[in-house]
């Protein structure tokens, strides 16, 4: 497959790599001195890969809708507005993550599953918390940001989020997200649990850089001969017959 990079950072130099693994060909790398601005650039790419700044987001998808090109969106933090100007009629396919490991994506369906059960029984109250390297450019995480969207969709109690520090009493309505950012962590995501009686701990912590690469090239891959705005619920449903409505 051609593959047209964006972003040529920590994540597209470990992408590129990962992509001559499985016979790839990385045909253009775009970034801040080499931009991608149009549809034109990328006429002989099958699929654009975005791990850059939100700025280029809505730039990368409108050249690719234009050139009938899929394109797998990593950067979060960007203007989602631009997909209401995606016809329905496109056809190439538009795939949007927050995170790339699909342990992560899993977990995602792991703590659906725990919210349901939880919200159930009553009694627990529920917080995030998210650890990453001192040099990510986003607080919280996209995938913290995910994770919360899903626990206050199926949560009777929690309405919104609080994402920085408390300057008085925490609503119970309120779902916080507290974020650290020390040294090299890749990723540390945790969702906790409490009731007067006890604590229910869930925790992901990712190991290796090379898992998002892995996972991007893995969509990439999956997306050949598909069309519209597609994420890891349908990826896992597809793939491996893992729905969170199980």
């Amino acid at each position: 497959m051609n593959i047209g990079l964006i972003g040529y950072g920590r994540m597209g130099k470990l992408t590129s790599e990962e992509a001559t693994k499985r016979g790839h060909n990385v045909v253009k790398h775009f970034n801040s001195k080499d931009p991608l601005i149009s549809a034109g650039q990328i006429e002989n790419i099958e699929c654009l890969i975005d791990f850059s700044i939100p700025d280029a987001v809505p730039i990368a998808i409108t050249a690719a809708v234009e050139a009938k090109v899929n394109v797998v969106v990593g950067t979060t933090g960007w203007n989602r507005n631009i997909l209401e100007d995606i016809p329905d009629t496109s056809e190439s396919a538009l795939f949007i993550a927050a995170n790339f490991s699909i342990g992560v994506n899993l977990f995602r369906l792991i703590i659906k599953q725990a919210t349901k059960l939880l919200d159930g029984a009553g009694g627990y109250d529920v917080a995030v918390r998210e650890i990453h390297h001192k040099k990510k450019l986003v607080s919280p995480s996209g995938t913290a940001l995910k994770i919360s969207e899903d626990i206050i969709s199926l949560s009777s109690t929690k309405k919104n989020i609080l994402t920085g520090s408390p300057t008085g009493k925490i609503p119970d309505d309120i779902l916080q997200i507290t974020s650290e950012r020390i040294g090299d962590v890749i990723g540390v995501h945790e969702i906790s649990f409490e009731s007067k009686s006890d604590s229910i701990l869930f925790r992901h912590q990712m190991k290796d850089r090379s898992a998002f690469a892995v996972g991007a090239l893995a969509i990439a891959e999956w997306l050949k001969g598909r069309s519209g705005i597609l994420g890891f619920e349908d990826y896992l449903s597809s793939e491996f017959g893992i729905s969170d409505k199980a």
